[in-house]
C-alpha cells in the first residue's frame, strides 16, 4: 500500500488563491496513493513568528508542532510532500532519515517577500527576507524533488540557490460542463468587468493603479471580489467601481461578467486568478506578469497584454457586450486541455512512476 504525507498550511481558514491550491495538491496525492496522512502547520502567533525568525526555525514550529514531526520520522512514507518552501528546518530533518521528499513552491518566496519588501518598505518586511532565504535554500538544498508553478520560478531557483525544478505543475480545477455555464447567463445583467482577489500587496498595488489610471475613462462598472475590498472601502472611488466583497459563489460573477482584469506588477508563481477566468471561458485584460506561466502562443486567444492605462482602457472600451460571448469555447477547451485536474493528475502520476515513488 503506497502512503504519502502531506504537509501544508491550514487551507480551511482561507479562500485565496493559494489556499486552492493547497487542496489542489491534496487532491492529486489522494488520488495517487493509497493514504495520504495530513499534517496541519496552524497559522503562528507574533510570539511564534518573532522566536521562528529569531532561531531560524521553520515556519509555525512550536515544541507541540515539533513532537508531531517527530512521530512521522519515525513511520514509513513512500512520499512526503511539503506544500511550502518555507519548512526548511523540518525538510531536512526527513531528508537526513531517507524519504522522498517534493518540495512544492507557490512562489520563489525569497522573490516574493523581496517584492513585498520593495513595495512596502516596512521594517517587518525586511526582517523576514534573510529568515526566508534560509528556509528556502534549505528546502531546495534537500528536497528531492523540486516542484513549481511555471518555468519562471525554475529559473529563479537556479539563479537564487543553483537547483531548477524537477516538474511544473501549474494551477488547475476541476472542469465545468458547458451548457451548465451557458445556464447561469444573466441575459438582464449590466455589463461590467471583473476582478477577484484576496488583500495582499500584488492585488492591492494593481488595483489601486487600475481604480486611479483607468476606472474613470471606461464605459463600464468594474466589479471587485474578494476580501481586497477592505482596503478601499473608505476610499472615494469612481462611481462605476463597485465593491462586492468576500461571495460564497464566484460562479455568476464570473459567468455573467464581460472580461476578468488582471492589473498585477508584482509577484511570483502562476496567478490563480488567470486559471481561474479560464474555466469560466473568460479572457483577460491584464499585465505582462498576470499571464505568467501561460504558452505565449495562446495569448491571442485568452485575451490582450497591456502595459499601460491606456492600453487597458483601449482594451475594456472595444469589448462587445453581448451575452453569446461571455463563454469562450476556445479559450474552455484550452483550460480542459492544459489546466483541469483531470489533464494534471495524469501527468502528476507519470512524474511519480517515472521516478518510482509509485
Amino acid at each position: 500500500m503506497m502512503k504519502a504525507l502531506f504537509v501544508s498550511r491550514d487551507y480551511t481558514l482561507k479562500r485565496d488563491g493559494g489556499s486552492a491550491v493547497v487542496k489542489r495538491n491534496l487532491f492529486l496525492l489522494k488520488q495517487s496513493f493509497d493514504e495520504v496522512v495530513e499534517l496541519c502547520v496552524p497559522i503562528p502567533s507574533l510570539f511564534t513568528r518573532c522566536k521562528n525568525i529569531l532561531f531560524r526555525e521553520s515556519y509555525g514550529n512550536t515544541l507541540s508542532l515539533k513532537k508531531e514531526v517527530i512521530k512521522h520520522l519515525n513511520n514509513t512514507y513512500d512520499l512526503v510532500f511539503f506544500d511550502s518552501s518555507l519548512y526548511g528546518g523540518y525538510l531536512k530533518l526527513f531528508a537526513k532519515k531517507g524519504f522522498n521528499i517534493c518540495c512544492f513552491y507557490h512562489n520563489v518566496e525569497y522573490k516574493y517577500y523581496l517584492d513585498k519588501y520593495n513595495l512596502s518598505r516596512k521594517l517587518q518586511d525586511r526582517i523576514m527576507l534573510p529568515y526566508i532565504r534560509y528556509n528556502e535554500l534549505l528546502s531546495t538544498n534537500y528536497a528531492t524533488f523540486r516542484v513549481t508553478l511555471n518555468e519562471r520560478d525554475s529559473s529563479d531557483l537556479m539563479k537564487m540557490y543553483g537547483k531548477k525544478a524537477n516538474f511544473l505543475l501549474p494551477t488547475s480545477f476541476d472542469s465545468l460542463d458547458v451548457d451548465w455555464l451557458n445556464c447561469q447567463i444573466d441575459t438582464q445583467n449590466i455589463p461590467y468587468i471583473l476582478f477577484v482577489g484576496s488583500n495582499f500587496y500584488a492585488n492591492v498595488e494593481g488595483m489601486e493603479f487600475f481604480i486611479k489610471k483607468v476606472a474613470p475613462y471606461i464605459k463600464y462598472n468594474v466589479k471587485i471580489v474578494g476580501n481586497v475590498c477592505e482596503v478601499f472601502k473608505h476610499k472615494n472611488l469612481p462611481s462605476n467601481v463597485l465593491l462586492i466583497g468576500m461571495v460564497d459563489d464566484l460562479t455568476s460573477y464570473y459567468v455573467n461578467a464581460l472580461c476578468v482584469i488582471a492589473p498585477i506588477f508584482s509577484g511570483s508563481g502562476l496567478k490563480t486568478k488567470t486559471i481561474e477566468a479560464f474555466r469560466y471561458g473568460k479572457r483577460i485584460i491584464g499585465t505582462k506578469e498576470s499571464f505568467v506561466g501561460v504558452p505565449r502562443e495562446y495569448y491571442s486567444i485568452i485575451g490582450e497584454v497591456c502595459s499601460t492605462a491606456g492600453d487597458f482602457i483601449e482594451s475594456i472600451n472595444s469589448l462587445s457586450s453581448y451575452a453569446s460571448q461571455y463563454i469562450n469555447l476556445e479559450i474552455l477547451d484550452l483550460f480542459n486541455k492544459l489546466y483541469s485536474n483531470q489533464a494534471i493528475e495524469k501527468k502528476f502520476k507519470d512524474f511519480l512512476i517515472t521516478n518510482s515513488v509509485l
